[in-house]
């Protein structure tokens, strides 16, 4: 994609204001409080969501959202509206969240992974990763694993279809991806200060994104006859789902998943095609 098409897209093309009814059902959006992901809850809300989980780092710019939209939606209850903890620079709070919604919710029918970070310097978050790149590649691809199941369980309770979605962007195209033949692992290199390179680092993450959302896609298929693992802490295990993310099985431990077959690239982008939703089998 060039700038050209890349500028036409935003600023001329309006996406069809979404019809379905979400009567009933459950939706988790990460980042909720700003930009696209409290957007996003705006619609949920306006289209009759029984509930909507506003899972944010800060829980007092979460409040601060959820007055703004009973304010915006007419009709919506603050009852339909809850603040949830999660900050994706920490593996602990992401399994407190997966655990605290797979225990507590009925049901999720949406989970929207909403929330990143552009830093643009590096810096190490507690586990010992450089926090954008966990925020936004590892995070975000651990929360999916872990509430995969959830998924899976409202599907098979409520014969519907659940949706994971990972919200990317284009500018994947832009991406150098100087690191995808690094020697030691990808993950390696990108969590190395000396090759961080924070004009490239932002649109690298969303080619990583758009690369796991596949590898994720492939593995829930088997979910119906190969259980996640129960595994809590991140496994060095190693993972063939897919040559970008090799090293990836850090987030958790997938061995029990038969290895999918491997993705097919785009022939003009270092990345995959973009995957908009996964969606779990509703078969029982």
């Amino acid at each position: 994609m060039d700038l050209l098409s890349a500028l036409y897209s935003q600023f001329f093309v309006t996406p069809t204001l979404p019809n379905h009814d979400f009567s009933n059902q459950t939706i988790i959006v990460t980042g909720a409080n700003t930009g696209l992901g409290f957007e996003a809850a705006k619609h949920f809300l306006a289209l009759h969501c029984a509930k909507i989980i506003i899972a944010v780092r800060s829980t007092s710019k979460g409040e601060s959202a959820k007055q703004s939209l009973l304010k915006t939606i007419p009709g919506a209850l603050p009852s339909q509206i809850e603040v949830w903890a999660l900050d994706l620079s920490s593996f602990k709070s992401v399994r407190a969240f997966a655990d605290r919604a797979s225990s507590q919710l009925g049901r999720v029918d949406v989970l929207v992974e909403n929330a990143g970070l552009d830093e643009g310097r590096f810096v190490l978050s507690e586990d010992g990763w450089e926090r954008t790149l966990q925020i936004n590649v590892i995070s975000t691809c651990l929360l999916a694993v872990l509430m995969l199941p959830k998924l899976r369980e409202t599907a098979q309770r409520y014969k519907v279809t659940p949706h994971l979605v990972v919200v990317t962007s284009d500018t994947h195209y832009w991406a150098k991806f100087e690191e995808r033949h690094a020697e030691g692992g990808i993950l390696k290199a990108l969590n190395e200060e000396e090759k961080f390179n924070g004009s490239d680092r932002y649109v690298l993450h969303i080619c990583l994104q758009i690369n796991s959302q596949t590898s994720c896609s492939q593995s829930q298929r088997m979910l119906t006859s190969y259980p996640l693992s129960d595994t809590q802490q991140p496994s060095s295990s190693k993972s063939s789902s897919s040559a970008s993310l090799r090293n990836a099985s850090t987030l958790h431990n997938l061995s029990k998943i038969p290895k999918p077959p491997p993705p097919i690239t785009h022939p003009s982008s270092p990345c995959l095609p973009q995957a908009s939703a996964i969606r779990p089998s509703s078969a029982t």
